[in-house]
């Protein structure tokens, strides 16, 4: 549940139930930075009880006759954050134009909590502007209020999510939509998922406020790094009436070859090679399956230029690679003349074989 502090200027949203402390922070007023008006010179969430959040809302204004760019926002600790910062910002606000910031409050303990949310624009005036963020971290009491807490609810489109067969050491990913079905907003808390082969898409930036009535698309991801049957769950966080809702993961891993092409085949700086006549790189194919992998053909789409010459060896023209076993190939690439010559290379490597293609680049600059 959340504890709101009730401030006038601010768009408070009253989601989530608990009713505000006794301690009603006083209202600061609006601020103005050049063009950029803010409607708190400062933010008091009031008391917040520990480990439920309390969340405002700060209006940005641009006040001026040009586009005002908000860059970023940046909080100097864990206890305070800019709700969905990450798709926020950089945000322009034209000339009249206003930007909502959500700001939440999650005490961990009963204490006083300060912090400083510093807001960069791209004005001359107001390049940085600091406001002061305060708070308590105190048990709520229920005053009363016939209305009773706030009733927002969340449910799941799906109970359980069976990913199928997935190679070992691949990832594949299904949605899920999380809707809030009550009549108050939800803050979403975390998202966490249990199991070794399963994680969490990411795609909310939390806390993440789920208005009366919306649903957003979130993904669960599958990537067994091992052979077998895997069993988990991904778990949903909230201060809603139902504060937690799970769907039930499961997935197995192939006991087909699959196989991963590593190749240290590019410069990471600089030049492959200086005043020299030959350098080589190797290739690996790997085998990540319980099945023998079979290699049918290697081929490269451009073995030659005017500067020199590429080769492969180590291959015998096919190849049987066993479960959990590599195979190497070198590629060397020769110079036709030993003259100060600048040349780029690229060449493309296909490497066919019963479970399916890859493609490798070998590719740099050379100086001879």
């Amino acid at each position: 549940m959340r504890a709101f502090a009730l401030l006038p200027l601010l768009l408070v949203l009253p989601a989530c139930g608990l009713e505000p402390g006794t301690d009603t922070p006083e209202e600061p007023g609006p601020v103005s930075f050049g063009a950029l008006t803010l409607s708190q010179s400062s933010v008091d969430f009031g008391q917040v009880s520990p480990n439920d959040s309390g969340v405002v809302t700060l209006t940005l204004s641009n006040t001026g006759e040009i586009a005002l760019g908000i860059l970023d926002a940046q909080i100097d600790t864990s206890f305070f954050a800019v709700e969905d910062a990450a798709s926020m910002l950089p945000s322009e606000l034209e000339a009249g134009g206003d930007l909502d910031m959500n700001l939440v409050f999650t005490p961990d303990r009963e204490m006083d909590f300060e912090g400083t949310l510093t807001i960069v624009t791209d004005s001359v005036d107001a390049s940085e502007v600091a406001v002061n963020l305060t708070g308590t971290g105190a048990e709520v009491q229920d005053t009363g209020d016939t209305d009773g807490p706030a009733d927002g609810q969340l449910s799941l489109s799906t109970t359980s999510i069976d990913f199928g067969e997935v190679p070992m050491n691949n990832e594949t990913s299904e949605s899920l939509d999380i809707t809030n079905t009550g009549d108050e907003d939800v803050l979403i808390i975390n998202v966490q998922t249990s199991g070794d082969a399963f994680s969490y898409g990411g795609e909310l930036a939390l806390p993440y406020v789920l208005g009366a009535g919306e649903t957003r698309t979130v993904s669960a991801v599958a990537s067994p790094s091992s052979i077998g049957s895997f069993e988990g769950s991904m778990t949903v966080s909230s201060d809603a009436t139902n504060p937690e809702v799970s769907v039930d993961l499961s997935a197995s891993s192939t006991g087909e070859p699959y196989f991963q092409v590593d190749c240290e085949c590019e410069a990471t700086s600089g030049n492959l090679l200086l005043q020299a006549p030959t350098t080589s790189k190797v290739l690996t194919i790997a085998n990540y399956g319980t099945a023998s992998l079979s290699v049918s053909n290697v081929t490269f789409s451009n073995p030659s230029n005017a500067c020199g010459t590429l080769t492969m060896s180590g291959w015998g023209g096919s190849k049987t690679v066993a479960a959990g076993d590599t195979y190497d190939l070198t590629f060397t690439y020769t110079a036709s003349s030993t003259a100060t010559t600048f040349c780029n290379v690229k060449d493309e490597v296909f490497i066919e074989t019963n479970a399916g293609t890859a493609t490798k680049t070998v590719k740099g600059q050379f100086l001879f």
